[in-house]
Protein backbone atom coordinates (compact mmCIF):
# COMPACT_ATOMS: atom_id res chain seq x y z
CA UNK A 1 0.00 0.00 0.00
CA UNK A 2 2.48 2.97 0.74
CA UNK A 3 4.57 2.00 -2.65
CA UNK A 4 1.00 3.63 -3.83
CA UNK A 5 1.56 6.90 -2.14
CA UNK A 6 3.98 8.54 -4.63
CA UNK A 7 1.85 7.32 -7.59
CA UNK A 8 -1.06 8.55 -6.38
CA UNK A 9 0.35 12.16 -4.91
CA UNK A 10 1.88 12.20 -8.77
CA UNK A 11 -1.75 11.37 -10.64
CA UNK A 12 -3.31 14.06 -8.15
CA UNK A 13 -0.47 16.32 -8.77
CA UNK A 14 -0.99 15.80 -12.39
CA UNK A 15 -4.92 16.50 -12.47
CA UNK A 16 -4.27 19.81 -10.75
CA UNK A 17 -1.86 20.76 -13.23
CA UNK A 18 -4.73 20.52 -15.84
CA UNK A 19 -7.13 22.36 -14.16
CA UNK A 20 -6.49 26.06 -12.86
CA UNK A 21 -2.37 25.87 -12.49
CA UNK A 22 0.61 25.02 -14.57
CA UNK A 23 2.30 22.23 -15.09
CA UNK A 24 6.01 23.94 -15.06
CA UNK A 25 8.68 24.33 -12.74
CA UNK A 26 6.64 27.51 -11.74
CA UNK A 27 4.28 25.64 -9.37
CA UNK A 28 7.40 23.89 -7.77
CA UNK A 29 8.68 27.64 -7.34
CA UNK A 30 5.79 28.61 -5.27
CA UNK A 31 5.61 28.72 -1.55
CA UNK A 32 2.48 29.76 -1.25
CA UNK A 33 -1.00 28.50 -1.43
CA UNK A 34 -4.32 29.14 -2.81
CA UNK A 35 -7.72 28.47 -3.50
CA UNK A 36 -9.68 28.53 -6.77
CA UNK A 37 -13.43 28.81 -6.36
CA UNK A 38 -16.22 28.81 -9.77
CA UNK A 39 -19.08 30.35 -8.80
CA UNK A 40 -21.96 30.92 -11.34
CA UNK A 41 -20.87 34.39 -12.48
CA UNK A 42 -16.91 33.81 -12.95
CA UNK A 43 -14.29 31.96 -10.68
CA UNK A 44 -12.35 33.40 -7.58
CA UNK A 45 -8.55 32.85 -6.53
CA UNK A 46 -8.01 33.45 -2.87
CA UNK A 47 -4.54 33.67 -1.97
CA UNK A 48 -3.09 34.22 1.57
CA UNK A 49 -0.07 37.05 1.73
CA UNK A 50 0.03 37.73 5.18
CA UNK A 51 2.40 40.80 6.28
CA UNK A 52 2.74 42.13 2.39
CA UNK A 53 1.68 45.23 1.20
CA UNK A 54 0.20 45.49 -1.71
CA UNK A 55 2.70 47.16 -3.71
CA UNK A 56 4.86 44.11 -3.10
CA UNK A 57 3.61 42.14 -5.14
CA UNK A 58 1.86 42.22 -8.92
CA UNK A 59 -1.28 40.30 -10.64
CA UNK A 60 -1.05 39.92 -13.79
CA UNK A 61 -3.29 38.58 -17.13
CA UNK A 62 -1.66 37.52 -20.60
CA UNK A 63 -2.27 34.86 -22.73
CA UNK A 64 -5.39 33.04 -20.47
CA UNK A 65 -2.84 33.16 -17.58
CA UNK A 66 -3.41 34.87 -14.55
CA UNK A 67 0.22 35.34 -12.41
CA UNK A 68 0.76 36.61 -8.91
CA UNK A 69 4.07 37.18 -7.57
CA UNK A 70 6.33 39.18 -5.47
CA UNK A 71 8.91 38.59 -2.36
CA UNK A 72 8.53 37.93 1.06
CA UNK A 73 12.15 39.65 2.29
CA UNK A 74 13.69 38.84 5.58
CA UNK A 75 14.92 41.80 7.51
CA UNK A 76 17.21 41.05 10.44
CA UNK A 77 16.43 44.35 12.05
CA UNK A 78 17.03 42.52 15.78
CA UNK A 79 21.23 42.94 16.18
CA UNK A 80 22.44 40.56 19.36
CA UNK A 81 19.92 37.94 18.49
CA UNK A 82 20.77 34.08 17.40
CA UNK A 83 17.72 32.69 15.86
CA UNK A 84 17.13 28.93 16.69
CA UNK A 85 14.27 28.57 14.27
CA UNK A 86 13.11 29.89 11.18
CA UNK A 87 10.05 28.52 9.76
CA UNK A 88 8.09 31.29 8.11
CA UNK A 89 8.52 31.53 4.79
CA UNK A 90 10.94 34.22 3.08
CA UNK A 91 11.82 34.64 -0.69
CA UNK A 92 10.45 35.15 -4.00
CA UNK A 93 6.98 33.51 -4.59
CA UNK A 94 4.81 32.83 -8.14
CA UNK A 95 1.67 31.12 -8.71
CA UNK A 96 -0.22 30.98 -12.28
CA UNK A 97 -3.31 29.90 -12.98
CA UNK A 98 -4.61 28.69 -16.54
CA UNK A 99 -7.93 30.10 -16.76
CA UNK A 100 -10.77 28.81 -18.90
CA UNK A 101 -11.66 30.52 -22.35
CA UNK A 102 -14.81 31.73 -20.85
CA UNK A 103 -13.69 34.53 -18.85
CA UNK A 104 -13.93 38.70 -19.53
CA UNK A 105 -10.12 39.43 -18.59
CA UNK A 106 -10.99 43.08 -19.43
CA UNK A 107 -12.76 42.90 -15.93
CA UNK A 108 -10.67 40.86 -13.49
CA UNK A 109 -10.43 42.78 -10.35
CA UNK A 110 -7.87 42.20 -7.27
CA UNK A 111 -8.40 42.93 -3.88
CA UNK A 112 -6.30 42.71 -0.92
CA UNK A 113 -7.36 42.79 2.74
CA UNK A 114 -5.93 42.21 5.77
CA UNK A 115 -3.50 39.81 4.40
CA UNK A 116 -5.64 38.22 1.98
CA UNK A 117 -5.24 38.35 -1.41
CA UNK A 118 -8.79 37.76 -3.54
CA UNK A 119 -8.61 37.84 -7.51
CA UNK A 120 -12.24 38.52 -9.32
CA UNK A 121 -12.22 36.58 -12.62
CA UNK A 122 -16.06 36.70 -14.30
CA UNK A 123 -17.10 34.90 -16.97
CA UNK A 124 -17.71 36.12 -20.15
CA UNK A 125 -21.57 37.21 -20.72
CA UNK A 126 -22.22 35.33 -24.05
CA UNK A 127 -20.38 32.28 -22.24
CA UNK A 128 -22.97 32.32 -19.35
CA UNK A 129 -25.85 30.24 -19.64
CA UNK A 130 -29.04 31.70 -21.20
CA UNK A 131 -32.65 30.91 -19.94
CA UNK A 132 -34.46 30.55 -23.05
CA UNK A 133 -38.17 31.40 -22.65
CA UNK A 134 -40.18 29.00 -24.14
CA UNK A 135 -43.74 30.41 -26.27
Amino acid sequence: MATMVPWGSRLTQLLDDAFFSVPSEAAEWSNTHANVVETEGGYEITMDLPGLNSDEFHVEYADGRLTISGERKFERKDEGKTYHRVERRYGKFLRTFALPRDVDAENIEANYDRGVLTVHVPKAESRKPRRIEVK
